[in-house]
Formats: structure tokens, sequence, C-alpha cells
């Protein structure tokens, strides 16, 4: 097993899209905040009531971690309910596009992916 397979194999684990998207979140929200607290703007008194804020009804704050963990509960969850693509018995197109087919299959995946999560979060942020 040479080192492209091992990174291959990191690359299609069923952890390193999450890892991703958690690490390219947790920076800037993390700087974003700091910043604020420190220039006085922020309803945090200090960076660590940011990352475990006790939960408070009024303003439905649970912490950054509390957040942090919801979130890989439900990425664990989605893992055992939805099927891996391009198993030998999947009709999804997995990799890089080889036909035209597999090519709009990717555009439509990825404008979907992208109208539902703007749709989605609009109402969440409202």
């Amino acid at each position: 097993m040479g080192i492209i397979s091992v990174i291959q194999d990191i690359f299609e684990s069923w952890w390193f899209d999450p890892l991703t998207a958690t690490i390219g979140f947790w920076i800037p929200i993390t700087l974003y905040t700091y910043y604020e607290v420190k220039d006085g703007k922020s309803s945090y008194s200090n960076l660590g009531q940011f990352f475990y804020a006790s939960s408070d009804a009024a303003t439905n704050d649970h912490g950054a971690v509390m957040s942090l963990i919801a979130y890989w509960i439900g990425v664990g969850l989605f893992v055992q309910v939805v099927p891996k693509p391009g198993g030998e018995h999947s009709e999804i197109p997995y990799g890089l596009p080889n036909s035209l087919e597999s090519f709009g299959f990717l555009v439509a995946e990825v404008t979907t992916g992208i109208i539902l999560y703007d749709a989605i979060f609009f109402f969440v942020h409202w």
C-alpha cells in the first residue's frame, strides 16, 4: 500500500468531507468571534464562553462545542442511513466525471445542493 493509495483512502473515507467542513467553518467563526470579543462587540465576554456557553433558554445558546457535537452526531446518523456512492450496484456516479451523463449529474447535484442550502439557511437565520 503506497502513499498515493493511503491518501486516496483518506479522501474517500466517510469522515473526510465533514472534517474538511468542520475545519473550514470552525477557523473563520472562531477568528470572527475572537475579534468581536476583543473589540467588545460580542454578546460573549470571552472566547471560552463562546465555546462552552451553558444552555440559555432566552438566547437558545448552547455553545460552539455542543453545536460541533450535534453536527458530528448528525454526520454519524447520515452515514448509517445513506449508502456510500460508487458501490457495485450504485447508479450514482462516483469520482471525477468521465462522460457527459456523469458531468450532468455532478452539475445537477451541486446546483441542487447550493439552492437547498441557501433555501434552508435563509429560514434558519431569518
